[in-house]
């Protein structure tokens, strides 16, 4: 954010001159918006005299870290990214920059997303800190339906209705089971 993007392509460019194969950028700040992160990436790699991989490091600081990272590798930049986002002010998790290249994008990224479940409880072992049951793609309770239509059509006499899970991908894909849980709400 201190330095103007003229000067940050001059000094790529004589990186390159220097013998650098890569560049990493960073919003160390992690204040970037992901259309910013895209305008900023486009316009350093049209400044780019040799095609170079960029990696791009961004922070999770206001809960944008995977959108970061999409807006990174749409603009042709390899992510940074750590499994379930476990990073000093957060980081873009993996598992869900993964899932969305893989399901939103159509990108293989090579990586077995079955194995992902497995890999965050690894890392929550390892850690000691948990993930949150809602957490996206790998948390206990991204897989519980809404019952809402079940039970209107129970108060209605039409019996309990059969509900699918509703997620964009199967559960089975990375690593999950489906599961019914009930709830109850408590109407005052």
């Amino acid at each position: 954010g201190r330095v103007e993007l003229p000067t940050i392509i001059d000094r790529a460019n004589f990186y390159i001159e220097q013998g650098a194969s890569s560049l990493l950028m960073a919003d160390s700040k992690g204040v970037a918006t992901p259309e910013a992160t895209r305008y900023f990436l486009n316009n350093v790699r049209a400044g780019l005299k040799e095609d170079v991989p960029i990696y791009y490091h961004a922070h999770d600081n206001f809960g944008t870290g995977t959108a970061l990272a999409l807006a990174a590798a749409t603009a042709g930049a390899w992510p940074q990214a750590t499994v379930n986002g476990i990073a000093d002010r957060g980081f873009a998790a993996l598992e869900e920059v993964v899932m969305s290249l893989e399901l939103l994008y159509g990108v293989h990224t090579g990586i077995d997303v079955k194995k992902l479940q497995r890999l965050s409880r690894t890392m929550e072992r390892i850690i000691g800190i948990s993930n949150p049951p809602y957490k996206a793609i790998t948390g206990d309770f991204v897989n519980i339906p809404s019952l809402v239509p079940g039970y209107i059509g129970a108060l209605q006499g039409k019996g309990f209705l059969e509900l699918e899970v509703m997620t964009p991908y199967e559960l089975e894909l990375v690593g999950q089971r489906p599961q019914m849980v009930m709830t109850y709400n408590i109407l005052c």
